[in-house]
């Protein structure tokens, strides 16, 4: 498979050819007149931004057309409705065993990660599906609901077309309450029929005990707690345990946080077990993205780059194959047809528009190459969709702050504190912001409470550097000291340039010398 860019490229590289034998030909008079020159030329063209535009929409046409979300199925008693370990199980199945047969058109989503909407009724809950359908282009999608109806699960099942308000067709039927796998085949040959295409009769998709689905239904709801407990219930290093201590050990947010060696350390065992169960089975699409995670954290990049060539060619439409990409050199993954990582993840959230961490690094890698616009835009459509997302508004919360927009900061960080009053990154960006707008009683103010439950340790640098400035020598070395006691590894930067500064304001306190020791004074 190639990138969406490839196309384009060699049509714009045959453009620029043919302008040259063009303007060749032109020099030569009694072959091309100006005027002859001059309207092919405008033609040309054209005709070249037509072309570029036909293959943009139909590559994302393209994707539309073939794309299949299953949301959530909820479980409904006499009083309420409500998501279940089952919510997210038949979906996830659903979905394997409908891309086992590897269409080269279309591939299903299982949606089961996505905020969960608070309408519990019928009506609520498709609307809602509606308005994500619309925003993800699926061009068909499925929602659902199950009962307990004595020892068995009955299901409803709607299928929608995105242009259509009301369900193309239904699929009622029943199984026994543990029949996960059955329930997923019978909805997998619904779609099929929809979509009018043939049955398949080999899906080798494993089965997944509830406890699984229950672990991913507490990490959806960010009860990590609950999800540790739910791995004493997994087998030992089989294929559910290895992804639930995957999901739980290697979060964005514990990657940015901990340093390479950190990171090195923290995964070595995880590592180790998914090498082992990749030497019994490497047939299993999410332990062969896992590995190259993993590959990744240990700085192996050889090795990463290539379990994700294998997870490329057991399955190219998994958006994390390219976001996991985005981290390698270029060289690595230019075969694709990839030109660098904003290609990639642009990729990546084409291929997957509900993945909301690869948003928010879209975003990041905007503002690193200083497209501040772009990924202002960005999280600004998403946030309308997901109003409440601790991790998108701080990521747009950053885009204001590279952009200098005062009254927009404070919009974004008071909603967040207004969901809760206790975030501490929302006071330490706020800390940030007026650091650098020069006013520091109020960003010592902001620091202070990040610092509340020692969350923000990096705010001691930030207080150090203002009790410098005012020439406040004493509190200056207090805040730094402060830092360096909550150094979380040997190789943690912030403490190791806290120890810097604090050397260097002991030497010039005299307090000690170049090599580090006391000065004694006489009283």
């Amino acid at each position: 498979m190639n990138g969406p860019g490839s196309q384009s490229s060699i049509v714009l590289f045959s453009w620029f050819a043919l302008m040259l034998v063009l303007i060749y030909l032109h020099r030569r008079n009694a072959f091309l007149s100006r005027k002859t020159f001059l309207t092919t030329l405008f033609v040309g063209t054209f005709l070249l931004f037509f072309i570029l535009f036909y293959l943009e929409k139909d590559s994302e046409n393209d994707f539309s057309a073939g794309r299949v979300a299953i949301f959530p199925f909820r479980y409904q008693t006499a009083d309420s409705s409500v998501f279940t370990p089952f919510s997210l199980a038949i979906p996830d199945l659903t979905g394997q065993i409908f891309n086992a047969a590897n269409s080269r058109k279309y591939f299903a989503i299982p949606l089961e990660w996505l905020i969960i909407p608070s309408q519990t009724d019928s009506s609520g809950y498709v609307a809602n599906s509606r308005r994500q359908a619309s925003r993800l282009k699926a061009a068909n999608y499925l929602t659902g609901n199950f009962r307990k109806s004595g020892s068995r699960l009955r299901y409803e099942i709607l299928h929608f077309s995105r242009s259509d308000e009301h369900p193309k067709n239904k699929l009622k039927f029943s199984v026994a309450k543990d029949s996960l796998k059955f329930a997923g085949r019978a909805i997998a040959r619904f779609i099929r029929q929809q979509l009018d295409l043939p049955e398949i009769q080999d899906d080798r998709v494993p089965d997944f005990s509830p406890e699984y689905y229950e672990a991913q239904l507490n990490l959806m709801r960010g009860d990590t707690v609950s999800a540790k407990q739910n791995l004493g219930s997994l087998a030992p290093n089989s294929a559910e345990y290895l992804k639930i201590w995957g999901r739980i050990s290697l979060t964005p947010e514990k990657r940015q946080q901990l340093s390479p060696e950190s990171r090195k350390i923290r995964t070595e065992k995880l590592t180790q077990a998914v090498l082992n169960f990749t030497k019994k089975d490497s047939s299993d699409i999410d332990i062969t993205i896992l590995t190259a995670t993993c590959m990744l954290w240990q700085g192996n990049y050889n090795q990463a780059e290539n379990f994700l060539k294998k997870a490329h060619r057991l399955e190219s439409r998994r958006a994390e194959i390219y976001q996991l990409f985005s981290r390698l050199h270029f060289s690595r993954y230019k075969e694709l047809g990839f030109e660098n990582e904003i290609e990639l993840l642009e990729h990546a959230l084409q291929l997957n528009p509900a993945n909301l961490d690869l948003v928010r690094e879209l975003a990041s890698t905007y503002l690193m190459q200083k497209k501040t616009e772009k990924a202002t835009e960005l999280l600004e459509e998403y946030i309308r969709h997901y109003p409440n997302n601790f991790m998108l508004l701080n990521a747009l919360g950053q885009t204001y702050i590279k952009r200098g927009h005062s009254l927009k900061i404070f919009e974004i960080y008071n909603k967040i504190l207004k969901i809760d009053p206790e975030n501490s990154e929302a006071f330490y960006n706020l800390g940030i912001y007026y650091f650098h707008s020069g006013d520091f009683a109020a960003a010592k103010g902001f620091f202070a409470k990040a610092l509340i439950n020692k969350e923000q340790i990096n705010s001691f640098l930030y207080l150090a550097h203002m009790a410098e400035k005012e020439n406040f020598p004493d509190e200056a070395i207090y805040y730094l000291q402060q830092r360096i006691k909550f150094r979380h590894s040997p190789d943690d930067e912030f403490a190791e340039e806290a120890r810097r500064r604090l050397f260097n304001l002991n030497i010039a306190a005299g307090k000690i010398d170049s090599s580090g020791q006391i000065i004694q004074r006489d009283d």
